[in-house]
Order: C-alpha cells, then sequence, then structure tokens
C-alpha cells in the first residue's frame, strides 16, 4: 500500500516537474525575444494620463449596444466632441448574478 501511494506522488511529482519545465522554456523565450510562443506579444506599456468619458450600468452582455445609445444621447455637443475614439467596454462579473455584469461603456 504505502510503495503505491509512494508511486502514485512521484508521478504527480514527475508531471508538475514536467509542466515547471514547460514554464520556464517558455519565460526564457518571452525574455529572449519578448514575446509569446505564439507570435502574440503582450506588453506593458506606460502611456500618458488619458481622459476616458463613460457611463456605468448594471445588465448582461446583449445591453450594451442600448448602454452605448443611452450614452450617446446624454452627451452635450461639448462632450460629443471628446467621444471620437472607437468605444470601449469594461465589464466586471457581479458575484450574485450569473449571467448580470456591471458594465462601463465609453470613449478614451
Amino acid at each position: 500500500m504505502f510503495k503505491m501511494k509512494k508511486s502514485e506522488i512521484q508521478n504527480i511529482i514527475d508531471i508538475e516537474q514536467a509542466k515547471l519545465a514547460r514554464i520556464k522554456e517558455r519565460m526564457q523565450l518571452i525574455e529572449r525575444e519578448g514575446q509569446v510562443e505564439t507570435g502574440q506579444e503582450i506588453r506593458i506599456k506606460a502611456e500618458g494620463a488619458q481622459q476616458f468619458l463613460s457611463l456605468k450600468a448594471r445588465g448582461r452582455e446583449e445591453e450594451i449596444p442600448d448602454l452605448f445609445r443611452t450614452f450617446n444621447q446624454l452627451l452635450t455637443k461639448e462632450t460629443r466632441q471628446l467621444a471620437q475614439s472607437p468605444q470601449v467596454v469594461l465589464w466586471k462579473e457581479i458575484d450574485e448574478k450569473e449571467d448580470e455584469f456591471e458594465f462601463e461603456v465609453g470613449f478614451f
């Protein structure tokens, strides 16, 4: 029994060490080339301060277009001039409700 359990634990350790070796290889590649194997780059960029014109609400994903319509109706002529960039949606899951999110829609 003890030998079987020891063998099982050793198998788990071997699997985890193999995962760790793959992670180390990927990290070395990223350090060397500055990118992930898939060719997609993940970068942290320092940008100057930007204004974010936004509206917060709770709702479901399919309600995002309506939220933008409401947002656009609330804009004044002056603030509408600031809303020339692409639309942005930020959302956060709400713990109590599985299909509802907290949204922030706006423009940088």
